[in-house]
């Protein structure tokens, strides 16, 4: 979690997700969090920007350089 002035911001990094499994283990406690703040996935995924479940998921080199 990643907390700026009143702003709350769920944040989950990962290498690589591109394996069913690994996926899971990365969405799944999101799942959990029951209030509405933002969640997201930062992971190497070569992918643009999409939403899973209410998670958006972005390509960590992407992010990291303001390209979304």
């Amino acid at each position: 979690m990643a907390l700026r002035g009143n702003e709350k911001v769920y944040i989950q990094v990962s290498d690589d997700i591109s394996r069913p499994e690994t996926f899971k283990r990365e969405y799944e406690p999101f799942l959990k969090i029951r209030d509405a703040y933002p969640k997201m996935i930062l992971a190497c995924t070569r992918h643009r920007t999409y939403d899973y479940e209410g998670i958006r998921i972005h390509n960590l080199p992407d992010w990291l350089l303001g390209r979304e």
